[in-house]
């Protein structure tokens, strides 16, 4: 009895967390306009669903909060200051769908620019209505 009770905290735990990271494409609105960029471009801006099921107010996310810069690849960092110094500039958003895929001409090392690539399906959250980076 008490192992069984045991497996299923852990079991529902796993599945709380598990679920709770990326895919905010799933319960946010893609429409082209309701999901953009602002500013420099490193401002996400949608309107998410809420776990009440409704449309939630906009929400934005500062992605510098949650990319960096790697030697020109974009990369997921928690407060990665990707744009930081003029590391990356020229971004844009496009939909590939599951992928929501952020595109950005970053510096390496060395001061080349490079055309960089990440899927920020896989690292963003809708949480109630808001959108996280995942940690």
């Amino acid at each position: 009895m008490k192992f069984s009770s045991i497996t299923t905290t852990l079991t529902l735990t796993i599945f709380t967390t598990t679920a709770l990271c990326g895919g905010f494409s799933e319960s946010c609105d893609l429409e082209v306009g309701r999901t953009t960029l602002t500013g420099d471009a490193s401002i996400l801006r949608s309107y998410c669903k809420r776990t009440d099921g409704e449309w939630g107010e906009e929400t934005k996310l500062d992605l510098d909060t949650c990319l960096g810069n790697d030697d020109g690849k974009l990369v997921h960092r928690e407060n990665g200051d990707f744009t930081e110094n003029d590391g990356c500039t020229g971004m844009y958003l496009r939909s590939d769908l599951p992928a929501i895929v952020y595109t950005a001409s970053c510096r390496d090392f060395k001061g080349d620019v490079r055309w960089s690539e990440i899927d920020l399906n896989g690292i963003i959250t809708n949480r109630d209505g808001v959108l996280e980076c995942d940690t």
